[in-house]
């Protein structure tokens, strides 16, 4: 078993991300929305906002797929489809992708 993390930085590019898993065959990861800690910082704390756009700025919403999935040795299929992801920029900017072993697992199937 694998605990596999995706973390999608531009949403348009979700369907691509999501066809590529399908493609890999991995199966069963859920999709949350995200929001970056720095568009946190300087809208709910004010004082913060001016260290964000000095850092750069914030890119704000993102997607963030994760779960448990059986399927491990996929992952390097999986990155490589994203690799040939038509993007106006490195597909690495775009998307992180974490795979990490699992040892203990309850599960209610």
């Amino acid at each position: 078993m694998f605990f596999v993390v995706v973390f999608l930085k531009k949403e348009e590019y979700l369907d691509e991300v999501v066809e590529a898993l399908v493609e890999a065959e991995i199966k069963g990861l859920s999709i949350v929305d995200g929001v970056e800690m720095e568009k946190v910082l300087a809208v709910d704390i004010p004082i913060f906002a001016g260290l964000v756009r000095s850092m750069g700025g914030m890119r704000g919403a993102n997607k963030v797929l994760f779960g448990i999935t059986e399927v491990g040795d996929n992952i390097k299929e999986f990155i490589s489809i994203l690799r040939d992801i038509d993007a106006p920029e490195d597909i690495s900017r775009l998307v992180e992708v974490i795979s990490l072993p699992v040892s203990d697992y309850l599960s209610g199937d």
